[in-house]
């Protein structure tokens, strides 16, 4: 019998050349909670994000809201970006606002990566995009790591 059962949607959108906005919304057993981030280019840091906990365990929950403002300038390709979004909003506010966004965050950067291939792809050969991706991922995902 499922005893628990949580839903994590993302979606991407392109709003300009150099602004992308990710809306991210969560569901638990527990919790129901949004983020939408929106991330400008060529920096990739974050210039505004915005919250909302539809249904908290605690009234205290959303508390945590505003602490989302901690994120606003970040720059989500840094090696330590994943430990300062859990210290500066899951630490001084929710854990689960910081794994949502860090999910979104992720997602703005697959959609700038690969979105970047659909456009690419005519005028550039896969091992010239391939050599490109390798750098822009290496150190965030294992299958671009120094290892391999």
């Amino acid at each position: 019998m499922l005893k628990f059962s949580r839903n994590v949607l993302v979606g991407v959108e392109r709003r300009s050349d150099i602004i992308f906005r990710a809306h991210g919304f969560q569901e638990d057993n527990f919790h129901t909670l949004s983020v939408e981030v929106e991330v400008k280019l060529p920096a990739f840091k974050i210039c505004s994000i915005d919250g909302e906990f539809k249904r908290a365990t605690y009234n205290e929950c959303r508390m945590a809201v505003p602490k989302l403002q901690n994120a606003v300038g970040l720059c989500i390709k840094e090696k330590d970006f994943s430990a300062r979004i859990k210290r500066v909003v899951g630490r001084e506010g929710c854990r689960y606002f910081a794994g949502l966004l860090l999910n979104c965050c992720d997602a703005i950067q697959m959609e700038a990566t690969y979105g970047e291939w659909r456009e690419l792809r005519k005028k550039v050969t896969r091992d010239e995009f391939q050599k490109k991706l390798r750098g822009s991922m290496k150190n965030r995902c294992f299958a671009y790591s120094r290892e391999n």
